[in-house]
């Protein structure tokens, strides 16, 4: 495995580990932050 590679997967599973220990609120919004979906309509923009 490369370098490269092995950092990713090492990122990969520390990102899974901290998303292990995020309640409700808080991975709604790193979902939001990542431009995934919430489960909820989107809120139109104001113009």
């Amino acid at each position: 495995m490369s370098g490269a590679l092995a950092a990713t997967k090492d990122r990969e599973a520390a990102l899974l580990r901290f998303a292990g220990t995020l309640d409700g609120d808080d991975l709604t919004a790193l979902r939001r932050a990542l431009g995934g979906t919430t489960g909820r309509r989107p809120v139109p923009s104001r113009r």
